[in-house]
């Protein structure tokens, strides 16, 4: 089968006309698969990084949680001790 132009010569008869149709229909079919198979995986490839940035930032701010944490009891700590201070100085304690 030869898979040139429609008009070629050498197309003799209805039934080769239509093979010749079909064999063109496999090929443009061919062509969208390859670009649809290249498309799923740049969207592969776009949802594996979008899925590291999600962990990075989830990470990071489970860590900047602790570090507040941290800081609110130190914080509150340092006040308890002035305050304690604070009143004992002035007697009332």
């Amino acid at each position: 089968m030869y898979l040139g132009d429609p008009g070629d010569p050498r197309i003799t008869s209805p039934v080769e006309a239509q093979l010749h149709e079909l064999g063109y229909a496999v090929a443009a079919n061919n062509d969208l698969v390859g670009e649809i198979r290249e498309e799923q995986k740049l969207a592969r490839e776009r949802e594996r990084l979008f899925r590291n940035m999600s962990a990075k930032l989830s990470s990071r701010v489970y860590w900047l949680a602790g570090i507040q944490i941290v800081i609110l009891a130190l914080t509150a700590a340092w006040q308890m001790r002035y305050l304690k201070r604070f009143f004992q100085a002035k007697k009332l304690v």
